[in-house]
């Protein structure tokens, strides 16, 4: 079993880190409008369900094995535009007839 141990910051510099990643947050928030519209490169997990139709435990599955670009701000997914429909792509089928 390992310790844990904790550090101690200034509280100057936990309010400095706060602020800045508030201002990410801020900055994710304002442009969810624009993501929504397929401008940027990071699409909300909400906007992944939609756009593959699954659930958020099998996009979670997918990220941990590797197959989906993600990112995690306070507990908030974001997942790469490019790299779903990458995924998309590469399970594809080609229609096919029956004669």
């Amino acid at each position: 079993m390992s310790a844990k141990t904790f550090k101690l910051i200034p509280e100057t510099e936990y309010n400095a880190l706060n602020q800045k990643l508030d201002l990410i947050l801020q900055s994710l928030n304002s442009s969810e409008e624009n993501l929504s519209n397929g401008i940027g490169k990071w699409i909300t997990e909400k906007q992944a369900q939609e756009i593959t139709g699954k659930k958020a435990t099998t996009l979670w599955k997918m990220r941990n094995k590797g197959l989906l670009v993600f990112t995690k701000i306070n507990n908030k997914v974001f997942y790469d535009k490019e790299s779903i429909l990458s995924l998309l792509e590469r399970n594809k089928q080609d229609a096919f007839r029956r004669k």
